[in-house]
């Protein structure tokens, strides 16, 4: 994932989130869009480490959470 930019709508519509343990150990510091990432996800409270994402160069995070 370290060469990923792109990561528009990447789990749009994933009901369950929660089998995806180790979120917080990707590395995303080269992503610039995110946006519509998490489209449709209803349930968000399994991801527990997005806090520790780095996103410093992240451009377009529209709808993200949408």
């Amino acid at each position: 994932m370290s060469n990923g930019i792109n990561f528009s709508n990447m789990f749009n519509c994933c009901y369950k989130l929660n089998a995806i343990k180790a979120l917080e150990n990707w590395n995303v510091s080269n992503g610039t869009n995110f946006s519509g990432m998490f489209s449709n996800c209803t349930l968000l409270n399994d991801i527990k480490s997005l806090e520790n994402w780095n996103v410093s160069k992240g451009i377009n995070f529209s709808r993200m959470f949408n």
